[in-house]
This record gives structure tokens, C-alpha cells and sequence, in this order.
């Protein structure tokens, strides 16, 4: 029995040694990337004046959406639309000039970022520069419900082309398959399915545009827009010194020397480390963003009583949540023979707290156009006097902070009710 007993004190002790040593390492880690961002946040302070319109207008960070109409009003061109195609696709036939260039285009729950179709072809572009969480079968569903159900087009020949910021990454598996994990799109589209990346070949192709001398303004957007992304991906000139100074400090701070058998071992290892301290910090974020969701889902739920007790003739939505990222609850009501769908909704994509909350009318625009198009012109003037805006399935909606969502809703249904007595 002592016997037994000392195997397993040594086994405990052994245990706390490692978890201590695992500690250690994290900590060192976590000690190295704080120090490396520092030191790179204070070279940055020190770097020459540089003006984009672009990252001025945009506040630093240009929104994916914002990408991606830039990238639209482009392919408008039609010599930019050719060059575009034959840089990614050469194999479709650029020549034919019917294409129909459009962003955003599906429904709110499933919508391509932008999208080049004409009666034959249909090229997918899905934007993901500023790294936004994939959508639960959000490749699949392009190609299968958008493309080929909704646009008619034939396997053979629809294109996907899968832009990251920096890098080649894939999309996960759950974001190409159907709800079984098969029919893998990379698999399905084979070289028709392209991963690139604004670094290199979105700044690329800028590179090789060519427009003509009189389109002057053309031309400086171009370089705008290229600028814009030499500096937000750091590929541009302006940042080699400073990358040379990191990678120096790290040189120093990692003990490398002057073996380079040596030095890939340990870099390795700090690689191994990155990659176990980023699972839990991915553990953390997953649980932290639970909190969040639960948290404003009793909220919602809160609102729901206020609904039922203000709006006692209309019928109210509870809980609905879309692809674990949309919580909706709403009301409908009749208004001038026109049913029409009142939203409060939760996104948990937008970090910013005062920001998660959206309010306004949802409607299906692919679905229900003529009530779309009525929808937009009964509350014209309510959308330029709040200053709500438009989106392709919600004729009218804007974002509120949790204190104000409700009195703005309940505003908005109001103003709704009383167009029924004009």
C-alpha cells in the first residue's frame, strides 16, 4: 500500500510540475506578444504623416461592406471586369460583357458579398479581409441556394473566389459542406474554386490596371484604394524598417543564434506555444461571447413583455435565433392591408456593445418585392427624419445602444399605426 501511495504522490507531483511548466511557457508567451505590440504600436506613432481619404473617412478601419461596394463600383469598368476575370479565372470568358455585378446579393440570412453572373457563368466573391467569423454552411449555401437555385446556373460553371487579408487559408469544412459534412465545394468546384488575398493579389491586380489618361479621377480612387491597402495589410515600404526592428527585438528576446538548426527548433517551439495559447484564448473568447449572448437575450426577453403589454393587438415573435449569430424577436401588424414585420435583433459579429442592438422592418426583398418597394415608400420619410437606413431585406432600420432600442422601437410601430388612421 505505501508503495502505492508514494507512486501517486509522485504522479501528482509530476502532474503540478508540468501544468507549472505549461503555465510558465504561457505566461512567457503572453509576456513576448504584449511586448512585440507595444513595441510596434510606438514605432507606428513615430511613422512619417501619411493621408488616405479612405482611412480618414473610415476611421482607421474600413468595413468589409465598404470593401466590397468599392470593389463593385470597379468591376463597373468593363476593362477592370476583364482584367478582373482573367486574373482569377482565366478560363471564363471575359469577352462577353452581359455580366451583372452586384453586392450583397441574396437574402439577410444568406447573402453573397459580391457576385458577377451573366445567362452562362457566375463568379462568388467572398470577402473576409477583416477576418470575419464564417457562417455555418456559408460557401455551400452561395453555390447551392443562391447559384444554382436561385440563379439557374449549373455546377460547371460557378466560381468562387475566397479572399483572406494576409493569407491562403481555406474556409472550414462546415462552411463548405451540406448538414451532413459532404458535398465539400473545393472538392466539387476543384481549380474553379480559388483561396487569394488582398496583400497580394487584390493589390496586385491593382497594380496591373491600366485605365486611360483622361480618367483622372479613375485613376487617383485606384491608388486610393491601393494605398489604402499597402498600409492596412502593411506591405507597405513605409513599414520594412520597422518589421526589421521587430523581427531584431525578437531575435534578441528568443536567445537565437548563430545555428540556424538551432534557431528553427526554437522557433518552432514558440510556434507550438502561439498555437496552444491561442486555443484557450479561443476557449475564452467562445465562453465570453456565450455570456455576452445570454445576457442579451434576457433582454430580449424583456422587451418581449413590454411588447406584449404596449402592442396588445399585435402578434408577437419570441426567441428566434439565426446561425447562432442573429437573436430576433418582433411584432407583426396590418398596416394598410400591407402586413408588415417589426424587428429588435442582436448580432453577436459586432463587438462593440452600444452597437449589437438593431432595430426596424424586415421583409424578404427576393421573396416579396411589391411588399418591399411598399414597405420603403410608407416610411420614406420616417427613415430621413431618424436617419435610418436600408438594407436589402430590411426597408428601414437603424442601430441603438440598449437603453434607447426599445423607445425607438416602439416610436417606429407608433408612427406605423398612425399612417392607418390617415
Amino acid at each position: 500500500m505505501s508503495t502505492t501511495i508514494e507512486e501517486l504522490d509522485k504522479c501528482m507531483f509530476l502532474a503540478n510540475d508540468i501544468i507549472c511548466t505549461k503555465n510558465h511557457i504561457l505566461r512567457h508567451t503572453i509576456s513576448l506578444a504584449n511586448s512585440v505590440a507595444y513595441s510596434k504600436q510606438e514605432k507606428i506613432s513615430k511613422l512619417p504623416f501619411h493621408f488616405n481619404v479612405i482611412t480618414s473617412s473610415a476611421r482607421g478601419k474600413l468595413r468589409e461592406t465598404g470593401h466590397s461596394r468599392i470593389l463593385c463600383d470597379l468591376l463597373h469598368h468593363q476593362n477592370i471586369r476583364k482584367d478582373f476575370i482573367k486574373f482569377f479565372f482565366p478560363d471564363v470568358d471575359c469577352d462577353n460583357n452581359d455580366f451583372i455585378i452586384e453586392k450583397e446579393f441574396g437574402d439577410k440570412d444568406s447573402h453573397i458579398d459580391l457576385i458577377l453572373y451573366n445567362d452562362k457563368d457566375c463568379i462568388i466573391v467572398e470577402n473576409k479581409v477583416n477576418n470575419a467569423v464564417e457562417q455555418y454552411r456559408q460557401i455551400y449555401r452561395y453555390v447551392f441556394d443562391i447559384a444554382i437555385s436561385k440563379l439557374g446556373r449549373s455546377i460547371e460553371h460557378i466560381y468562387v473566389l475566397y479572399l483572406n487579408k494576409n493569407d491562403y487559408s481555406i474556409p472550414s469544412v462546415g462552411s463548405l459542406t451540406d448538414q451532413d459534412g459532404n458535398n465539400n465545394i473545393i472538392e466539387t468546384l476543384g481549380n474553379r474554386f480559388k483561396v487569394g488575398n488582398f496583400s497580394n493579389d487584390i493589390i496586385s491586380w491593382l497594380n496591373q490596371l491600366n485605365p486611360q489618361e483622361n480618367e483622372k479621377y479613375l485613376i487617383s480612387g485606384i491608388l486610393q484604394y491601393k494605398d489604402y491597402l499597402e498600409i492596412y495589410c502593411e506591405t507597405s515600404n513605409i513599414y520594412t524598417p520597422m518589421h526589421n526592428e521587430i523581427k531584431s527585438e525578437l531575435f534578441k528576446q528568443l536567445g537565437l543564434g548563430d545555428s540556424p538548426s538551432d534557431n528553427i527548433i526554437k522557433l518552432n517551439n514558440q510556434i507550438d506555444n502561439i498555437k496552444e495559447l491561442d486555443k484557450y484564448i479561443n476557449e475564452l473568447l467562445d465562453e465570453e461571447r456565450n455570456k455576452r449572448k445570454e445576457y442579451y437575450v434576457n433582454v430580449l426577453n424583456k422587451l418581449i413583455l413590454k411588447m406584449k403589454e404596449d402592442f396588445k393587438e399585435a402578434e408577437i415573435y419570441n426567441i428566434k435565433e439565426v446561425e447562432n449569430r442573429f437573436v430576433q424577436i418582433g411584432l407583426s401588424l396590418m398596416i394598410r392591408d400591407l402586413k408588415v414585420n417589426f424587428h429588435i435583433e442582436y448580432d453577436a459579429n459586432i463587438i462593440e456593445s452600444d452597437k449589437c442592438l438593431c432595430y426596424g422592418i424586415i421583409c424578404s426583398k427576393a421573396s416579396y418585392k411589391d411588399a418591399y418597394d411598399k414597405t420603403c415608400k410608407m416610411f420614406n420619410d420616417y427613415k430621413y427624419t431618424n436617419m435610418m437606413q436600408v438594407a436589402d431585406n430590411w426597408p428601414i432600420w437603424a442601430y441603438k445602444n440598449e437603453d434607447e432600442i426599445y423607445e425607438s422601437f416602439k416610436a417606429l410601430v407608433q408612427y406605423a399605426l398612425e399612417l392607418n388612421n390617415k
